[in-house]
């Protein structure tokens, strides 16, 4: 008799055999199985694919390495976008500015008072001086507030008669240092500011801005 043992992958002839002795039989022809399989390297249990710690290590300093760029393009993109905004607010004030004291009967310009010591420029005078971080009275605050009426034009103020309204920063002020060559003094220093020849200045960095 020809018998198959199945999942032992094994054949073997029989004749008249009790049951009993057929399963006995069968059980020690089955009884070679194999031992437990070694993993290979990287492989993990149920004979999956697994990292190593060197790989994992790896792995994990690329992805540092691309979050550091990827940060530093958007902070370097963040600040570039902040430099075309001061840019174009620099220009509209400037535009304003200009049209106040084009306008202004006595040719005024739209500016706060200054004093340091015994030398002062007045309200309403741009400094003659040219603009220098070493020297307050090279720039002065732009007034924001600054009025004129005339019988052809009426009442004209600089906001929002010639501009829409106040920049970022308007009413702030600053005494750092490093912030685009503005003096540190011990009383604050307005960030908008008007230099000789009626020039708008920020005096912010483009970061700061």
């Amino acid at each position: 008799m020809t018998w198959d043992l199945g999942k032992c992958g094994k054949t073997g002839t029989m004749g008249e055999t009790e049951p009993s002795q057929k399963r006995k039989l069968y059980r020690e022809m089955c009884s070679e199985r194999e031992g437990p399989r070694t993993r290979t390297k990287g492989e993990g249990k149920g004979g999956e694919a697994g990292l190593t710690l060197i790989e994992l290590a790896i792995v994990l300093a690329i992805l540092g390495i691309l979050m550091t760029i990827v940060m530093i393009s958007v902070r370097g993109s963040g600040t570039s976008a902040r430099g075309t905004t001061k840019s174009t607010d620099i220009m509209e004030v400037q535009k304003a500015v200009n049209g106040y004291q084009a306008l202004h009967p006595q040719e005024i310009w739209p500016t706060l008072g200054k004093q340091v010591g015994s030398v002062s420029v007045e309200a309403g005078k741009a400094p003659t001086l040219p603009f220098s971080a070493d020297n307050p009275l090279t720039f002065v605050a732009i007034d924001w507030d600054a009025t004129f009426t005339t019988p052809p034009l009426g009442t004209k103020k600089l906001v929002p008669s010639f501009l829409a309204k106040r920049p970022k920063h308007a009413s702030e002020t600053t005494s750092d240092a490093d912030a685009d060559g503005v003096p540190d003094q011990s009383s604050p220093t307005p960030v908008w500011v008007i230099e000789a020849g009626g020039i708008v200045r920020v005096l912010l960095s483009n970061a700061a801005y």
